[in-house]
């Protein structure tokens, strides 16, 4: 996360939660690695790691920024997958907040490199 921002973007309560349908992974920021909103393959594949397993019934939430990772080589329609920054959402001892930030991957063009993490919104 940056310093500059002064919070998450906002996500209608209603809908602010992911619920992991299937086990899914999740991506990780490089330490020192730059990242934007809008960013080729390669880039992403520099600047993040897989890490995080999130098994079914886990409860994520959406924290209002998207990843838009496209192939420059392709011409027209060049996106390949949309990923969504989520952090875990567990225990009441912590009031659900955690330390565990991430991307999941919400949306895939059937690349197999990005597979799509299938969840339910919920509020």
């Amino acid at each position: 996360m940056t310093s500059v921002l002064r919070r998450y973007s906002l996500i209608e309560p209603r809908i602010k939660f992911f619920t992991v349908v299937t086990d899914c992974s999740g991506y990780t920021l490089n330490s020192g690695a730059v990242s934007g909103p809008l960013m080729d393959y390669a880039s992403f594949a520099a600047a993040y790691t897989q890490t995080a397993s999130f098994g079914a019934s886990t409860l994520l939430q959406d924290l209002g920024r998207a990843i838009t990772v496209y192939d420059p080589t392709i011409v027209g329609s060049p996106h390949i997958a949309i990923f969504r920054q989520v952090m875990l959402v567990n225990g009441p001892d912590i009031e659900g907040i955690n330390s565990n930030i991430g991307y999941i991957c919400v949306w895939s063009d059937g690349n197999p490199t990005y597979e799509a993490c299938i969840v339910a919104r919920t509020g």
